[in-house]
């Protein structure tokens, strides 16, 4: 299946080279595989619709234990951005660029 989806990959690039460079100005060819592709999308978009709207969503239930849960991955998101302003603020702050370390002795 891959193998497939690769050729169809590259007869569609040889075929969009050929068709930019003698058929069509380039402009106009980018617009037309544009509106090619919004049109395939919406297909896509609307078949994948007709299969996700035989399932039935309920929204989560706002409770102590969603909260509690909430409240878990917030302190987690916190403590990531302090080590991200720790590593990439105070540490690399000592490392500027242009100072070198050496080991001689300055006179």
């Amino acid at each position: 299946m891959e193998l497939a989806q690769l050729v169809v990959i590259v007869v569609a690039c040889a075929l969009m080279a050929l068709v930019f460079g003698r058929v069509v100005e380039e402009r106009l060819g980018v617009v037309i595989a544009s509106v090619v592709v919004a049109h395939t999308g919406w297909h896509w978009l609307l078949e994948r619709w007709d299969r996700l709207s035989q399932f039935r969503f309920e929204w989560p239930v706002v409770d102590a234990a969603f909260l509690a849960g909430a409240m878990r991955w917030m302190m987690l998101l916190v403590v990531g951005a302090g080590l991200y302003w720790l590593v990439f603020g105070v540490l690399r702050a000592g490392k500027r660029p242009g100072d070198e370390i050496t080991n001689s002795p300055t006179h």
